[in-house]
């Protein structure tokens, strides 16, 4: 069961209006409901009475600066997702329901209340958007991407980021995949509220955050824990995903970590049309994809055929 608590001033996706759950009360319910059938609820956080207060200010400015300024409100990027997340922490506590908590680092604080609510023994989990990982991009072109998608071209808070990777606070990591159009981005230049945020990622990923392993900011073992083992555990799908076990799925990404690669614009194969990565040259690659025992990538050309997917039912709520 995933969450909405936004409610944007003026874009209507990926926030649509219709799908907030605003108000207290009525989370606190879902959150009830939730519990009863011993199910984890996973909320991204936000408070849309001080998103729109702390937005008035720059709505008539259509510029990308508008919008990242009502997001940096006096210092404090994305106030509005810390007070939301820890909001959705305290009514999980009262409705003694498992929560995770969605889009850790794209608050400043979010990562401390997840952290806070593990040390009170609360059933409570994290995921970290690892946009933020990645180092300062100095290109003008990939700033203005991830301007654009509504990130910081850097983060002051990188490190203790890293510290929450480490040290178990995070349980699993990824990059947004957000696939707009580079169209529909791009027209966030002229009306920036009426634009969809977010960047599309999942194509980098992996390649990306292999880039940070190979610079010793975390270990392998860790990144196959937070990117495989418990993103399978979370979603009830382990031991048949997530684990090299017999019985398990042959699902393996194989890597060479000494391999180099230069992201191209031009191999996107996402109906995006662009990838915010153009140009930057990643350390770890992942060169097959292996699922349930055949081939479906090789050296990033797709041979998986299509309609070989399956449904797999989760075990979240049994028992």
């Amino acid at each position: 069961m995933k969450v909405f608590m936004v409610r944007d001033p003026k874009a209507k996706y990926p926030h649509m209006p219709e799908l907030a759950i605003a108000n207290h009360g009525d989370l606190f319910k879902i959150m009830e409901a939730t519990a009863k059938v011993n199910l984890p609820i996973l909320v991204h956080g936000e408070v849309p009475e001080l998103m729109w207060a702390l937005s008035e200010p720059f709505l008539g400015n259509n510029s990308k600066e508008a919008r990242f300024n009502s997001y940096n409100y006096n210092d404090w990027w994305f106030s509005t997702r810390d007070i939301g997340s820890m909001i959705a922490i305290l009514l999980a506590k009262l409705a003694r329901v498992k929560l995770h908590v969605l889009h850790m680092g794209q608050g400043r604080y979010m990562h401390q209340f997840v952290k806070w609510a593990k040390e009170q023994g609360l059933p409570v989990t994290g995921e970290l958007e690892s946009t933020w990982l990645i180092e300062k991009q100095v290109d003008p072109v990939r700033r203005e991407w991830l301007e654009l998608g509504n990130y910081r071209p850097e983060c002051d808070y990188s490190d203790e980021l890293w510290e929450a990777v480490n040290d178990g606070t995070v349980d699993c990591m990824l990059l947004e995949h957000a696939p707009h159009h580079r169209d529909e981005v791009i027209a966030a230049k002229n009306d920036v509220w009426n634009a969809p945020g977010g960047l599309p990622a999942i194509q980098d990923m992996v390649k990306l955050l292999l880039t940070q392993v190979n610079k010793g900011k975390t270990t392998l073992e860790r990144f196959t824990l937070l990117t495989s083992e418990n993103p399978a555990k979370l979603a009830g799908l382990y031991p048949r995903k997530g684990a090299i076990n017999i019985g398990s799925d042959a699902d393996f990404t194989i890597v060479d970590m000494n391999a180099e690669k230069v992201i191209k614009q031009s191999e996107v194969i996402t109906k995006s049309g662009f990838t915010p990565w153009d140009g930057y040259v990643a350390k770890g690659i992942p060169v097959y994809t292996i699922v349930r025992g055949n081939v479906v990538m090789d050296h990033d050309k797709i041979v998986g055929k299509m309609g070989y997917g399956t449904y797999i039912p989760s075990t979240n709520g049994q028992g």
